[in-house]
């Protein structure tokens, strides 16, 4: 039976809103989708890769976090003196990686399981996601106690 690749905008949504209210207590609320020209590229960020590899599909979650963000979670999770000695990438990562498992379970569901990379963190301004061909691409923002968070999918669907 063929699937119908499903849409990747609710995925993210869910994703990202269940993320940061279930581990961090904190709403998240839509800016829109984006294009990577519109978007603020002079911020300094940490942005988080997860990569998604099954029979029926193979993509990247990317998560991009201003550095004040991660500052702030830290110090919300471990406490200010402790957030200090940190620099966000192991926040960044832990993040990402929970965004993809929410993104990979919904995939799961709609017929195209897949399991996780590690999470990779870099650091930089906000850049255009390398485009795959064929791939399906889904990039929104998000606002958060004042700071913008982009979530990127990128995924490729294959039929068997």
């Amino acid at each position: 039976m063929e699937h119908e690749p499903p849409n990747l905008v609710p995925i993210a949504a869910r994703a990202i809103t269940e993320v940061l209210a279930t581990q961090l207590k904190l709403p998240a609320k839509e800016s829109g989708m984006v294009e990577w020209q519109s978007a603020d590229q002079s911020e300094q960020c940490l942005i988080g890769t997860v990569k998604l590899t099954g029979g029926r599909v193979s993509g990247d979650v990317h998560l991009e976090l201003p550095e004040g963000f991660t500052a702030e979670v830290m110090a919300r999770l471990l406490g200010p003196g402790v957030a200090q000695a940190g620099d966000g990438a192991d926040v960044t990562g832990e993040l990402c990686n929970m965004l993809a498992g929410q993104v990979a379970a919904d995939l799961g569901t709609a017929g195209y399981p897949s399991i996780l990379s590690t999470p990779k963190v870099s650091r930089g301004r906000r850049l255009p996601p390398d485009i795959v061909p064929g791939a399906q691409i889904c990039r929104s923002k998000w606002t958060c106690e004042g700071h913008l968070l982009t979530v990127t999918l990128e995924v490729i669907f294959r039929s068997i």
